[in-house]
């Protein structure tokens, strides 16, 4: 799946007359494992090819469809950005098929500043939040000035526009989300970029922003912007709606806000949200009034309360408290609730591991096995996210086999 940002970024550039193509090769090698990727690039024609390194198990995938670019087409430029793209933007740009890296969690207008100084032969080196390197292979830092205070001046995503690229190109399959999206449409609503939270292992977390975005607090999007993006997907799918971030880490206030012009717009879709906190009734009967179906994602990671708490986790409270949301939750009306745990953060022994088991038996057993409240356990993997407490300090007890770019790659 694509990242949010790429659909932003395409309609902004569109906006201020720049021809943008939107093309999901990774949802095209998964429909066809016969699908001739090298054929494909050798059609498009393009001044700038931008490619997306946003989480670090991407790094082979798009460092090989960046050098495949730059080889098919030599006189173009190829440009990366995304999270992982700002951590390792100096060794990323030293590739020799790499001509730029966009730094920042928010490139549209820096985008379009690069595309204009291209286009017009203009200074290079005003472009904000750009890393790139003069033709002696010199590498050139521009300062990360771009950083808007919130996520009113685009539609992110911009659904809109992506529809509008199947009807241009006459081409549905470049713009497919992920692979089975047809059977299984699912939206997926931005709240915001950045977090006020600090968990160890989230390349997303406040202080990751801080490092790799200069970010010091997060850019929120309206509640107004909010249930305009709702209301667009509507407008062509019935499918459920992701909301990325706990809607209260705005503060109530805006989420009250939120969840009132909701309710005015009547959506029949089902809307998914994210818990990093607890909550009780008063909030979920706000849920319940506004929304005509909801589920719950809920991320604890650990049945072990001491490591929550530790390793700086959301839900750093007792498991009381937990089972408290659950039972508040499902009996306003929660159409599914998804409880998810982790296999290797900081500190957790094989022990810590399997007591996941019996505590799961435990809610089985106190919700007498309501078929509502689905359990998943997964690993920490393949990497740790770069900028990531977990990353960075060695108090979370990890041991560091690979740091560099070409090292995970």
């Amino acid at each position: 799946m694509y990242p949010a940002g790429i659909t932003s970024i395409a309609s902004y550039l569109g906006k201020n007359q720049y021809n943008v193509r939107m093309v999901n090769l990774a949802y095209r090698m998964l429909k066809d494992p016969a699908f001739d990727v090298e054929r494909r690039l050798k059609q498009l024609r393009s001044t700038v090819f931008g490619i997306d390194l946003h989480w670090l198990p991407h790094a082979n995938g798009a460092l090989a469809i960046a050098e495949l670019t730059k080889r098919i087409h030599p006189e173009s430029f190829v440009l990366l950005g995304g999270l992982s793209s700002s951590y390792y933007h100096e060794e990323l740009v030293r590739y020799p098929f790499v001509d730029f890296v966009m730094r920042g969690d928010s490139t549209e207008e820096p985008c379009r500043q690069l595309l204009h100084a291209l286009r017009n032969k203009g200074q290079l080196e005003a472009v904000e939040n750009l890393t790139w390197k003069r033709p002696d292979g010199e590498v050139v830092v521009n300062p990360l000035t771009f950083i808007p205070p919130d996520l009113n001046y685009i539609d992110i995503p911009d659904y809109q526009y992506a529809v509008k690229c199947v009807f241009k190109y006459h081409n549905l399959a470049d713009v497919m989300p992920y692979l089975r999206w047809l059977g299984h449409p699912t939206g997926m609503i931005l709240n915001s970029r950045g977090c006020i939270l600090n968990c160890s292992t989230c390349g997303g977390s406040r202080s990751a922003y801080e490092q790799m975005c200069e970010r010091s607090r997060p850019a929120f999007r309206s509640p107004e912007k909010l249930v305009f993006d709702i209301k667009s997907f509507h407008s062509f799918s019935n499918g459920p709606i992701v909301m990325i971030h706990d809607q209260r880490l705005g503060g109530l206030d805006r989420a009250k806000k939120f969840f009132s012009l909701l309710k005015r717009e009547n959506i029949p879709n089902e809307l998914v949200f994210e818990l990093f906190f607890p909550a009780g009734d008063d909030f979920f009967e706000i849920i319940q009034s506004s929304v005509q179906k909801w589920s719950l994602e809920v991320t604890i990671e650990t049945a072990d309360e001491k490591l929550r708490r530790l390793d700086t986790l959301k839900f750093p409270v007792p498991n009381s408290k937990i089972e408290d949301t659950i039972a508040s939750a499902l009996s306003h009306g929660c159409r599914r609730l998804d409880l998810f745990f982790m296999v290797g953060i900081p500190h957790q022994t094989y022990e810590d591991v399997m007591n996941t088991i019996p505590y799961c038996e435990h809610l089985i057993n106190r919700f007498k096995a309501d078929p509502r409240l689905e359990f998943f356990i997964a690993p920490m993997g393949p990497f740790l996210d770069p900028a990531s407490g977990a990353f960075e300090d060695p108090k979370f007890g990890y041991k560091h086999f690979y740091k560099t770019l070409e090292e995970h790659r």
